[in-house]
């Protein structure tokens, strides 16, 4: 047998094996979408992967779209262009219409619509919600966003307004109660890469930096209080910047390496995630794995220091997501010996897609202990 022609049967065989792979849903609610519109949902394997031409239902085009893990991810009405997609790139919001509109008509929780959308607190402020079959991708749209809030968006349709106000919670747009999204998260967190993304890196190394006496620092912003920041301290050798990584300034170290986790090898830590209903679970990830995970969720990542001493630095860091109104937390404890090339561990308490509305700051910041690094010119 020529290797052209073994390539070639190894070839037909892979197809044929993707071809009838079962296929598997981000969420359980994907799951019954595809059950109740009886989609053959085989074909549609493959990472990163948009096709909005193979299925219809009520007589209308579907898109499916899958993931980085090669998971369905997607699956709701054609509603929004290529272009509008684009546009809104960090907001889930099209793609939860598209999906929110064909769940409407399934009635998947055997609510009639008025009532489904009153318990989801999606009102429609102009127009009526029977209009909605009328969006197409060619219809023009504008979206209203109030930070950590909602969303209101609005259709021109022949001339007449229909308009949705949408609240900004991650549970309704991502489509998964609490519990299945510490779910999400536990699967995900254990497939980021277990170093640094240097492309996330070299996107926070591009903000100016300056000096402020001994030090370079690209300033960040706080959140909720002044002492927990995103600050970068770094290093400057021919033009070219670098995050500082120095054990005689730990503190300042160790807040790089929580926002950036830039470090000469892999931090192992031991995560117990604090589960919705007072129940709990442990895991063995590296701390670039979480931070890999929060910057693939498109959080912003915040520090804030407890305390400091010769062996440990406790920190709380914050990643924050604006867009769908939740917070990871992650409270730590950082072995300094891990900067002398320990194979020390970190002990870390995760909180998984804790929702901002109803989040007093003082959550948050009431154990925190000031350590003082003054960054501001």
């Amino acid at each position: 047998m020529t290797i052209k022609r073994a390539a070639t049967m190894i070839l037909a065989i892979a197809y044929t094996v993707i071809s009838y792979a079962v296929p598997v849903f981000t969420t359980k609610r994907l799951a019954t979408i595809a059950s109740y519109t009886g989609l053959d949902l085989h074909s549609a394997t493959g990472i990163n992967l948009e096709n909005d031409s193979t299925w219809k239902y009520n007589g209308r085009s579907l898109r499916v779209c899958t993931n980085t893990f090669g998971e369905i991810s997607h699956i709701g009405y054609k509603m929004f262009s290529k272009s509008a997609f684009d546009s809104h790139n960090n907001c889930l919001l099209p793609f939860f219409i598209e999906r929110y509109a064909l769940e409407l008509d399934l009635k998947i929780d055997e609510r009639d619509i008025p009532t489904r959308m009153a318990v989801d607190k999606v009102f429609c402020g102009q127009g009526n919600i029977d209009m909605l079959t009328k969006v197409t991708p060619q219809t023009p749209f504008s979206i209203e966003e109030i930070e950590r809030r909602m969303y209101r968006i609005k259709w021109d349709i022949a001339g007449k307004t229909l308009s949705l106000t949408i609240p900004a919670d991650c549970q309704l747009i991502i489509g998964a109660d609490a519990i299945e999204l510490e779910n999400i998260f536990e699967r995900n967190i254990k497939n980021m890469p277990r170093t640094a993304n240097y492309d996330v890196v070299e996107k926070l190394l591009s903000g100016k930096a300056y000096h402020y006496k001994d030090q370079l620092i690209i300033k960040g912003e706080e959140y909720l209080s002044s002492m927990i920041r995103n600050d970068l301290y770094i290093e400057e050798k021919e033009g070219k910047k670098r995050v500082m990584i120095d054990k005689r300034k730990p503190v300042q170290t160790v807040t790089n390496i929580l926002i950036t986790g830039v470090f000469d090898k892999e931090i192992p830590m031991t995560m117990t995630l604090n589960r919705y209903g007072y129940s709990c679970s442990q895991t063995d990830i590296t701390l670039q794995q979480f931070i890999n995970l929060c910057y693939f969720d498109e959080c912003k990542l915040y520090v804030g220091i407890k305390t400091h001493n010769k062996e440990y630095i406790t920190a709380t860091v914050f990643a924050l997501n604006n867009k769908l109104a939740y917070n990871h937390v992650l409270s730590l404890k950082f072995p300094l010996e891990l900067l002398n090339g320990s194979n020390n561990k970190i002990e870390a308490t995760a909180y998984a897609y804790i929702p901002l509305q109803n989040v007093n700051e003082k959550f948050f910041t009431q154990s925190l202990e000031h350590i003082k690094i003054n960054t501001k010119k």
